[in-house]
């Protein structure tokens, strides 16, 4: 029903129960059946009828918030909630679901290394990068000034202006409109245009992929010293 599998740590007093009720609904969104109980791979039966037993299956965490089997059965009518929903409707969704002070303690425990393959986690707690530091850290990045990203010769290949035109896009998350003031000769429109072409060519070119990676990562370096 969604891609390889991801392991995604849930704040047990807020989400614990919607996300237990989101994965016994599942076949049901995807059309699979209509009762999940009649999912013949579902844990679900063993949580609504006591008398069937499992070894490894520990079902006891979810139940003691019910009264009883036929509470939790109501629940699982209720259906999905609207945030859950959203959460996992995203792609690339996040590794931690729960509060901000939650998120807080679980990332304060990670390396600096995990860290970065929590990025949209780390995104919750901090505020994007400014266009000012990406264009900084781009310059430094390829080794020229940061006017030399601002400003562009008719005819040449600006590569660093690319990378940073696109960053300033997916990591900073600004507009057009904002992304075309900053830079010099170029329009929102043209903004959009720069970006779909370089989004084409990295597809083919393992080198812009590298640079983008490790740009990404300093970024993300970036964000948490800034941070704390």
């Amino acid at each position: 029903m969604r891609g390889r599998y991801k392991a995604i740590l849930v704040e047990e007093e807020t989400y614990l129960l919607q996300v237990s009720r989101y994965i016994h609904l599942n076949p049901v969104s995807a059309n699979i059946c209509q009762n999940p109980a009649n999912y013949p791979w579902s844990s679900l039966r063993y949580y609504l009828d006591k008398n069937i037993k499992n070894e490894w299956l520990k079902t006891t965490t979810i139940l003691k918030y019910f009264h009883s089997c036929l509470s939790y059965a109501e629940f699982i009518n209720e259906g999905v909630d609207d945030e859950l929903q959203d959460f996992y409707k995203n792609k690339f969704y996040k590794s931690i679901l729960g509060s901000k002070e939650f998120l807080q303690n679980a990332l304060s425990a990670l390396t600096e290394k995990q860290k970065i393959s929590c990025t949209p986690d780390i995104k919750r707690l901090n505020q994007l990068p400014s266009i000012d530091s990406i264009a900084t850290i781009v310059a430094n990045y390829f080794s020229v000034e940061v006017d030399i990203l601002k400003t562009t010769k008719p005819g040449t290949r600006n590569i660093p202006r690319m990378f940073a035109i696109f960053l300033a896009k997916q990591c900073g998350q600004l507009s057009y409109q904002k992304i075309s003031s900053y830079f010099t000769k170029i329009s929102a429109d043209s903004v959009g245009m720069v970006i779909n072409r370089f989004e084409k060519n990295i597809q083919h070119d393992e080198r812009m992929v590298i640079h983008c990676e490790k740009l990404v990562e300093i970024l993300i370096k970036d964000m948490l010293y800034v941070s704390t």
